[in-house]
């Protein structure tokens, strides 16, 4: 077959090409990037995993090599509003031709013989390791997209790889033991190399690591983040940091995950561990689309963040506690495989009406606003009105909410790109 002209082209081949969605198998990329002379990193690798945080943590570590002026490659997942997204170089979205290029390089590899087929997140990852090779760069800091022993990304031995926090999600492929899971997201980790743990983290991630020979290092123990009147403290061996700025990004919980990416740069080679200068120009530089962003349209604010599953909600609830109170309306939106009960009970911990719109989300793993908000009712959360479109469930609240009030849009990274897309196109600002 002749390759795809665009992007769009090639993004829908790559959904097509192989039978299952998610086939967790190393060997087929493993061979693709063979045949690519691309199996090895030519650089440093920072490696993050976990089920919540690891987006915030890779963002901050990879702002801050920059900041040290290193030259960087970061891999991310899911997208929200660009595909371009997932693959950044020196902090700048790569673009059409890049990827044309690299999906035209890996294609090719794969149809040599014998063929080989990839799935859609391999394809990604390929094409962003690609366009690393070529660019040159310092180091790469790469983001796990589910578990992490059989996650493509474990492809690449990390020089220092962290594990930012674990709780009971995607059960379906990673079981709803707790211990399992760790044992799925400590495969990132390698002998003889830093293995950082969040806070959040169970103590069966400390055997796993030391299980492995890795270098263990945990939160509150190893290294310790403390916020205090001006800012926040961090400790690390003999590396301590009295008043740092918080984050750029919102919420108490990113101290916690700056602590993270710091331990694991300053774990790293030593050639990229940073001044304090650059980790501080790296917090205040670094964004993450839908994680707790507020934004400002007529007279209403608005929170948008992906807390998806019951430990994200909780996180959410105590940044919101934390807020000036407004009057609140939710708008709601999670998938059908997702602990729903959960979710909401994190986010009463708000200690907030949930009331507002429970949308439907489309799709296999999608449930209808209807079926949303008959669940929650029996969940013991009647305030919920069920909708199934966004922009105009978007409307209504903005309509409805008075001046001063304040609207949190919040679950699926499904429900946070179209509200991301009304909010933008209608002139919302970061700014009250």
């Amino acid at each position: 077959m002749s390759p795809p002209e665009t992007v769009e082209g090639w993004l829908a081949l790559h959904q097509q090409v192989h039978p299952l969605a998610m086939d967790f198998t190393l060997e087929r990329l493993r061979c693709v990037l063979q045949r690519l002379s691309m199996a090895a990193a030519p650089c440093p690798v920072f490696t993050v995993g976990g089920t919540n945080g690891k987006g915030s943590v890779t963002a901050m570590a990879e702002a801050i090599l920059r900041a040290h002026g290193k030259r960087t490659g970061l891999f991310t997942s899911p997208h929200l509003l660009h595909y371009h997204e997932r693959i950044r170089i020196d902090g700048a979205m790569v673009t059409d031709d890049d990827l044309q290029a690299a999906f035209n390089a890996v294609w090719s590899a794969c149809e040599q013989a014998p063929a080989v087929t990839l799935t859609y997140f391999e394809h990604s990852l390929a094409a962003a390791v690609w366009l690393f090779h070529r660019a040159g760069l310092d180091a790469w800091v790469l983001e796990v997209g589910l578990g992490g022993r059989l996650d493509s990304v474990n492809l690449f031995d990390a020089d220092a790889a962290a594990v930012v926090s674990i709780g009971l999600d995607h059960v379906a492929v990673l079981g709803n033991d707790i211990h399992g899971i760790a044992r799925e997201k400590a495969g990132i980790f390698r002998a003889g190399r830093p293995a950082i743990c969040g806070a959040a983290v169970p103590v069966s991630l400390h055997d796993c690591a030391l299980a492995c020979n890795a270098g263990l290092l945990r939160a509150g123990v190893e290294f310790t983040a403390v916020t205090a009147v001006a800012g926040w403290d961090f400790c690390l061996g003999s590396t301590t940091w009295a008043a740092l700025p918080l984050p750029a990004l919102a919420g108490p919980h990113q101290v916690g995950n700056a602590a993270v990416a710091l331990a694991l740069l300053l774990s790293g080679p030593l050639a990229l561990r940073p001044t304090r200068a650059a980790v501080e120009a790296g917090l205040g530089a670094a964004r993450v689309l839908g994680r707790f962003e507020r934004y400002w349209l007529g007279g209403r604010e608005w929170i948008v963040d992906v807390a998806h599953n019951p430990p994200a909600a909780e996180v959410l609830a105590t940044a919101l506690r934390g807020l000036p109170v407004a009057p609140t309306s939710f708008l709601l939106g999670v998938l059908g495989d997702k602990d729903l009960a959960g979710v909401l009970a994190g986010l009463a911990q708000a200690e907030l009406p949930l009331q507002g719109i429970a949308l439907g989300l489309g799709g296999e793993r999608g449930r209808t606003g209807a079926e949303f908000a008959q669940l929650a009712t029996a969940a013991g959360y009647p305030g919920l009105q069920p909708a199934e479109e966004a922009a105009a469930a978007c409307a209504g609240l903005q309509a409805s909410v008075g001046e001063g009030g304040r609207i949190v849009a919040c679950g699926s990274f499904v429900l946070v790109t179209p509200v991301l897309e009304w909010l933008l196109a209608q002139g919302a600002t970061r700014e009250p």
